[in-house]
């Protein structure tokens, strides 16, 4: 069961990461600086609750663990990188 809760949780935090990536616009000529607070606001969220996915992961479906903290690790870089780029 911690297998496949696992394996959701990691997909979600990809959906969610593509759909703010999406939604939050940033570009500060239009929008001011408060585009490049919600976007550092909410990479904060998803670098801070990392560690949570990585032993979720961890523990995950067999031949799923490496592919999945390898995608939790490169979410963590998108949105570092992301947030260096507003």
């Amino acid at each position: 069961m911690v297998d496949w809760i696992a394996l959701l949780f990691v997909s979600g935090l990809f959906v969610i990461c593509i759909v703010a990536f999406l939604t939050i616009p940033c570009d500060v000529a239009l929008y001011g600086w408060a585009c490049v607070a919600k976007w550092r606001s909410f990479s904060g969220c998803v670098v801070r609750t990392s560690p949570i996915f990585i032993l979720l992961a961890a523990i995950g479906k067999k031949g799923t663990r490496i592919l999945s903290v390898l995608w939790v690790l490169t979410i963590n870089l998108d949105c570092l990188m992301v947030d260096l780029m507003a």
